[in-house]
């Protein structure tokens, strides 16, 4: 199989028009129901009303297959993300859908933005403008618009150093090729690295550099004799820079994803 397409085989692609709803499950009480029973609804509203309200009409007319949404427990102390699988269905008077539930997340992985839509009082919130948060907590690598996202945690807590960043720069910098990948950096400490490419050549150079980075958090050596000459270059700019003071936690990469961009 072409690296192309075991890349979409296996790698998570989140759609364009993919949106982002938060439900409120009054306080946390519908929480487990909906955990439990894999669903979502909108249990404190009266569905015979007429004219339909905007928040029902979101339910039943905007919320679609695949979206994502997320429910709050006692306190918003967690998060659930799940995505829709069903259209609606009615149960005793009440409204649902069916969720497939992929995570659950605590209240300041999402930061500061996710406070201002607790509060509100609508059972059922656009949170489209959380899209990216959410996407890096559920993937650590995804594919969107045909183009891929590696997000690397940094769980360094105290100051991070310049030289450090300046270092991890150094790491992806593969000449002609480095003006086709971006960069995102989360500034707060811990936070993350995001790596955003559509460049093939790219794509199999972070693999590669990835697996580099999990040999030396955990002090191993390559076996591979290919990979060996990237492993000490990288070692040599890990330890010249003091990149293992940034406590970068890699994305995991599929063993046959990465097999494959070995042979390349």
């Amino acid at each position: 199989m072409q690296i192309n397409a075991l890349l979409k085989k296996i790698i998570p692609t989140i759609s364009d028009d993919t949106s982002y709803y938060y439900i409120k499950t009054n306080n946390g009480h519908f929480y487990h129901q909906y955990k439990q029973e894999s669903i979502v609804g909108l249990n404190n509203v009266d569905v015979n009303l007429s004219p339909k309200p905007k928040y029902l009409k979101i339910f039943i007319d905007y919320l679609k297959i695949s979206d994502f949404v997320l429910i709050a427990n006692f306190r918003h102390k967690n998060f659930y993300i799940g995505e829709i699988t069903s259209d609606i269905y009615y149960e005793n008077e009440k409204i649902y859908r069916k969720v497939k539930w992929l995570k659950e997340v605590e209240c300041f992985d999402l930061g500061d933005k996710a406070y201002k839509y607790i509060s509100k009082a609508n059972p059922i919130i656009n949170i489209n403008c959380l899209a990216t948060d959410i996407n890096r907590l559920l993937y650590p690598i995804y594919d969107k618009s045909h183009v891929y996202h590696f997000v690397f945690k940094v769980k360094q807590e105290e100051n991070i150093l310049f030289k450090s960043l300046y270092g991890l720069h150094q790491l992806f910098d593969q000449d002609e090729i480095i003006d086709e990948l971006k960069i995102k950096i989360s500034v707060q400490s811990p936070g993350i690295v995001e790596l955003i490419t559509n460049n093939l050549d790219i794509i199999i150079m972070i693999i590669k550099t990835i697996k580099v980075i999990n040999l030396l958090t955990k002090n191993e050596t390559p076996s591979n004799s290919k990979l060996i000459k990237k492993y000490n270059d990288i070692k040599n700019i890990y330890q010249q820079y003091e990149i293992e003071r940034l406590k970068l936690i890699p994305p995991k990469v599929d063993d046959e994803i990465y097999e494959k961009c070995k042979e390349i």
